[in-house]
């Protein structure tokens, strides 16, 4: 059983697939979005003796084990697609794969350890004996331009209604009734120094605080015991829900890496691109990780802990079919699983199809953060008003030439009767 509530025997699943449909595993694209490594609390509790003192680094940092769980990520993806499915090459081949991560140390940092061990140097890449390590490119954009990958960060009217259409929800004002009170006074007892105004979103930053503490195996303050410390994760899961919940918050969150996603293997799929890339790698966050599976449609009833990872496979059946499989690895066990309305296996055009909904170009992301009122014309009403105005114009210009032949032609009749006359 992982975070979603599934469980699977994943090489038993790949064993009747190969032998039933006809497998082609290798020669095709995989995309796959993955949460960094355990890092330092994003925001320290101020009522405790020195809380900066057991983070060297800073607030938000990679720590050392977020280093090795990052390098036991990487080993996982060369097991599967250097041995396993024999997708890329065992040595770094730069037209195989790209990674893109978001402007963060931490994401920037988890991907440099997950290369690591997918792509340890051997033999002429090895530039220095004592070290086998190699460097690989990690793209990234600044954060303010990072529509891809942090687009809820960024200005969006539509989104920013739709959360405080949650905070006004009979679900939202349920949670006050039975929690708030325990929230405010976790708020008061924490000293909580984050920048959210609204205290039940600092309810999860709270929590990440003391799961950070409890991971470094530090003293917790005396008031969050294990009761507390259930209830609290509890309550900060629900609270971070109501960013990815709604179709719009999942279009505007999941929607362009999605699309983006969608395309590359469509792609692949059309032979327009020369050696496409095999393996392109998101860095990013558990944020990134929750809405990507909300908006494919699947439930969460955990965070996606550290190196969490979704990833989306492309196949080619003995027909010729292009099928996607969509991956969840939850640090530890890697399920298979079933979009809602296709099957494990779901064909391209109908996974496309069944994600049309949540998708978008990121062209269009003005218009979809665009709040939609009465005086707020869709492209299709204009289009319509172009047409009539057009329509009217064209008729008022039938009508002056109408008139002007009919002006000319009795002028010219005039003068010919005088002229008889």
């Amino acid at each position: 059983m992982n975070e979603l509530g599934l469980t699977a025997n994943l090489d038993e699943f790949y064993r009747r697939v190969h032998l039933s449909v006809g497998f082609n595993q290798s020669g095709y694209s995989r995309c796959m979005l993955y949460r960094h490594g355990d890092r330092s609390p994003t925001h320290v509790l101020l009522n405790l003796p020195h809380p900066l003192k057991p983070w060297p680094q800073g607030l938000g940092q990679l720590t050392q084990e977020g280093m090795r769980q990052e390098a036991k990520l990487g080993e996982f993806f060369k097991n599967r697609y250097v041995h396993q499915l024999h997708l890329i090459n065992a040595t770094y081949v730069r037209r195989e794969v790209k990674i893109r991560s978001t402007d963060y140390d931490r994401t920037l940092m988890s991907a440099e350890a997950q290369l690591s061990a997918l792509y340890r140097p051997a033999g002429r890449q090895i530039w220095n004996k004592n070290l086998l390590w190699q460097p690989i490119p990690i793209h990234t954009v600044p954060r303010a331009n990072d529509t891809l990958l942090k687009s809820q960060s960024l200005a969006c009217p539509r989104y920013d209604q739709s959360v405080q259409n949650n905070l006004k929800s009979n679900k939202f004002k349920d949670f006050i009734k039975k929690d708030g009170g325990f929230v405010k006074k976790i708020y008061e007892l924490a000293g909580y120094n984050g920048s959210h105004k609204n205290i039940y979103y600092a309810a999860h930053e709270i929590n990440g605080a003391l799961f950070c503490m409890q991971k470094h195996n530090l003293t917790l303050p005396h008031w969050a015991n294990s009761t507390v410390l259930v209830r609290l994760r509890k309550i900060a899961l629900f609270v971070k829900l109501l960013k990815y919940s709604s179709p719009i918050q999942q279009k505007v969150t999941a929607g362009e890496l999605l699309y983006r996603m969608i395309h590359d293997m469509k792609s692949v799929k059309s032979g327009t691109k020369m050696n496409p890339t095999k393996l392109m790698m998101y860095s990013a966050h558990d944020s990134n990780v929750m809405a990507i599976l909300l908006a494919l449609g699947f439930h969460l009833t955990k965070n996606p802990p550290y190196t969490a990872a979704v990833m989306l496979e492309l196949y080619k059946d003995k027909n010729g079919t292009y099928l996607v499989q969509v991956l969840y690895r939850n640090s530890s066990v890697t399920v298979t699983l079933q979009l809602p309305g296709c099957k494990r296996l779901c064909p391209l055009n109908d996974f496309e199809k069944l994600t049309s909904n949540v998708t978008f170009p990121p062209l269009n992301r003005k218009e979809i953060c665009t709040i939609k009122t009465s005086h707020t014309l869709s492209p299709v009403n204009i289009a319509i008003i172009a047409a009539v105005g057009g329509i009217i114009i064209l008729f008022g210009i039938l009508l002056i030439l109408r008139y002007y032949f009919r002006h000319v032609h009795s002028k010219q009749s005039y003068d010919r009767i005088v002229e008889f006359n």
